[in-house]
């Protein structure tokens, strides 16, 4: 297989192989729900389902997305609470997660750690900035961590679940999806995050709106 491609409204697929054909997929059934399927969804569940969105189980991960592109008046109001823009960037706390780096207690050092590579790329430069003369051979290793982690051939929970979400805003498809879609487009400090927002746009803009 050479190239595969979905059509606008993601109901049919292309696929073009290394003998010049090409077959055209009917994929709609692919997200009808199957019968007997739940109809409501407990408030544990989406937050298992938001889990498993970030999860290394890719099956698991589409899984969860098919469910909750099913059952877009449980799943949306929950996804646009917790897939926003991110906020400005805070220089001065990232000075402080920086310093706290060095401090004399490893688990002060640790915490300072993780919650740099949770803020991402928006940590990058400071780090960056910070290895032309760190001050300690600690503070070196945890910031080429942190930058470690940043690694774009690399995904962390946090942006895969990012990613996936977006998948299923796309798929629900209404106008208020749209909306969530643009201001990550236009408001994420990822670009990874922005780039497959502003797909999502671009495609959605070929395709009626999904009625509510």
């Amino acid at each position: 297989m050479l190239a595969i491609a979905f059509s606008a409204d993601g109901k049919r697929l292309v696929t073009g192989s290394t003998d010049t054909t090409a077959l055209l997929w009917n994929v709609a059934d692919v997200f009808r729900p199957e019968q007997g399927a739940s109809v409501r969804l407990r408030p544990d569940e989406l937050r298992d389902l938001w889990s498993d969105l970030a999860g290394d189980d890719a099956p698991r991960a589409f899984r969860a997305i098919r469910q909750l592109a099913l059952l877009p008046e449980q799943s949306f109001p929950f996804l646009k609470k917790h897939l926003r823009p991110d906020p400005p960037v805070d220089h001065r706390r990232i000075a402080q997660l920086i310093a706290d780096l060095d401090n004399d207690r490893f688990e002060v050092r640790e915490k300072a750690t993780i919650e740099l590579i949770r803020l991402g790329k928006s940590a990058e430069p400071a780090l960056r900035q910070t290895l032309k003369n760190p001050a300690s051979a600690e503070v070196r290793l945890r910031a080429e961590r942190v930058l470690g982690e940043l690694n774009p051939s690399r995904l962390s929970p946090d942006l895969l679940r990012a990613l996936r979400a977006l998948d299923v805003l796309e798929r629900i498809g209404t106008p208020e999806a749209r909306k969530v879609i643009d201001s990550l487009a236009k408001g994420s400090t990822h670009p990874r995050v922005q780039q497959e927002a502003q797909a999502s746009v671009d495609r959605l803009a070929k395709r009626p709106p999904a009625v509510p």
